[in-house]
């Protein structure tokens, strides 16, 4: 369905599971749909987009840029969180711990089926594991 978000300007679109699946905006995105994890009053999704296209094949990308998005529990006022990676994954998984408030972020790179590799630890005192791996300002 639907979810109008007036902060933003966006209009949400989220599956039956109240998983966030894309936002049609000024900034339009898709997310990873099994990545989403609650950390206290936040949902978090990490979204991508293509990097480089192949040179044999066009239609394929070879490395995605991405990103970690913290919306409401409503799936509105959604924010880019400070942090991009540059890579490819397989499998990307959210691991929130409520007592340090902060969320591992796994990604599974290399060739299919990948090494699961902890790339990113969002929280109070950010940290990147990996080459690829930088912590933005927010935007």
């Amino acid at each position: 369905h639907f979810i109008p978000d007036v902060s933003n300007n966006d209009l949400n679109v989220v599956n039956g599971e109240n998983d966030l699946i894309y936002t049609y905006g000024e900034h339009s995105r898709s997310y990873e749909g099994y990545s989403k994890t609650k950390l206290g009053n936040h949902l978090y999704y990490v979204s991508d987009e293509c990097n480089t296209w192949g040179n044999s094949n066009h239609y394929v990308c070879e490395t995605s840029i991405y990103f970690l998005y913290e919306c409401n529990l409503n799936n509105t006022g959604c924010s880019q969180m400070p942090f991009q990676y540059i890579g490819n994954a397989f499998y990307i998984e959210m691991k929130p711990n409520e007592l340090t408030n902060e969320i591992n972020i796994y990604f599974d790179i290399g060739t299919y089926p990948g090494t699961t590799t902890l790339i990113y630890t969002y929280g109070p005192h950010p940290r990147c594991y990996v080459n690829g791996c930088t912590i933005t300002s927010e935007q």
